[in-house]
């Protein structure tokens, strides 16, 4: 039945049933819940915007406020509800969507082959519950998308896309520092992929560029550290052992990691690819301990799936697609790599990686030759482009 479903309305169908399943939580958590995952930070979140609607300001503002004042306005609207807070987030998630679906054009990636990327990227069960709750999550997942939509585009020389590209990187600053670190980095790329375009392999004005991209990092993770209170003055490795040593204090059923020591560069430099492993795969299969944990599973075998692919990708794209490609995934290993270094257990892993998944299907699905896609089985032959 879907093999004879024509692309356009299988794309279409994705989107709905994504946005449907979270309309349903929705409409659960606000009259008869809470749902799962909406007994930790979301009902936080949303009595203190209704304190807000209702002129009650917290006492001290920090990166991350800034949803609670927007939510908060939101319910001077409408009125404070759990119900509209919730669908509020399933209609920012809906957007996301699109702007997902608008990468792919601009990757000119078929219809047919974006809408199982979609398909995926709707019924993900961490994104189904996080992403119709009032939570964050949502909004940064937005931001993220608007990035990087605005990166291919200034890629295809629309300059005017940085505009936007500031925006959301702004906005997305606000709903969490992470997200200042990883818009840098996209911005130092874009630079240094435009340079690269102009001045070809000229030597001295690559290292120039290099050194104005270094330096351009440097200042983001400085700026990073006085936002978020992290002790970078100290140093990096100092910061990040400082704060896997608090966040494993708390101790949780669901820690993957038992002790760490970062003492030097050299350690940081270490630990890195360590805690990027842990934070994409665990748990691991043989850690299940209960049928809760069997989503994470499912998902982390997933997500090596789409690396993989990914990877097969890299090494048999032409050279045109492959650097869009490397630009996409490089910003997903970039946020991903971000939250690892600050995440402790794989219950709130899952949470993180909702921002990063649209940039993981956009580039495991971004191979814009001609397949044989859905419509090819009614005899209609179907291109990338279509």
């Amino acid at each position: 039945m879907i093999d004879q479903m024509p692309p356009r309305q299988l794309l279409r169908n994705a989107l709905w049933i994504g946005f449907g399943l979270r309309l349903t939580i929705a409409v659960w958590n606000g009259f008869f819940g809470p749902s799962v995952g909406a007994t930790g930070d979301a009902p936080g979140f949303h009595e203190l915007a209704a304190g807000v609607a209702e002129g009650a300001f917290p006492e001290r503002f920090r990166i991350g406020m800034t949803y609670i004042y927007g939510l908060g306005a939101y319910y001077w609207l409408v009125g404070a509800s759990v119900f509209m807070g919730s669908l509020l987030s399933c209609l920012v998630w809906l957007l996301s969507a699109w702007l997902l679906v608008a990468s792919f054009g601009q990757l000119n990636v078929g219809v047919a082959r974006a809408a199982r990327a979609v398909m995926l990227y709707g019924v993900l069960p961490s994104s189904v519950m996080w992403t119709s709750i009032t939570m964050r999550e949502p909004y940064q997942l937005l931001c993220v998308n608007l990035s990087i939509y605005a990166a291919l585009r200034i890629l295809r020389g629309a300059w005017w896309y940085w505009l936007w590209l500031a925006a959301a990187i702004g906005v997305g600053v606000l709903l969490h520092a992470v997200l200042l670190g990883w818009g840098v980095c996209l911005m130092t790329a874009l630079v240094a992929a435009q340079v690269y375009n102009k001045v070809g392999h000229s030597p001295i004005k690559l290292t120039v560029a290099l050194v104005g991209a270094l330096a351009l990092a440097y200042f983001g993770v400085v700026l990073f550290g006085q936002l978020y209170s992290f002790p970078i003055d100290r140093g990096l490795a100092f910061a990040v052992n400082s704060y896997q040593q608090g966040g494993l204090q708390i101790g949780v059923r669901t820690d993957y990691r038992s002790d760490v020591d970062i003492l030097t560069t050299i350690d940081l430099l270490m630990f890195l690819p360590i805690a990027l492993m842990q934070y994409l795969f665990e748990p691991m299969p043989w850690r299940a301990t209960s049928v809760v944990d069997l989503v994470p599973v499912a998902e982390n075998l997933l997500r090596f799936g789409l690396i993989a692919q990914v990877l097969t990708l890299v090494l048999t794209l032409p050279a045109a697609a492959r650097g869009r490609v490397l630009l996409v995934f490089g910003s997903y290993l970039v946020l991903e790599m971000a939250w690892a270094v600050g995440t402790f257990n794989w219950g709130t892993a899952a949470r993180h990686h909702i921002p990063a998944d649209g940039l993981l299907l956009l580039a495991a699905f971004a191979d814009p030759r001609p397949v044989r896609s859905v419509s090819a089985f009614q005899g209609t032959p179907t291109h990338a482009s279509a």
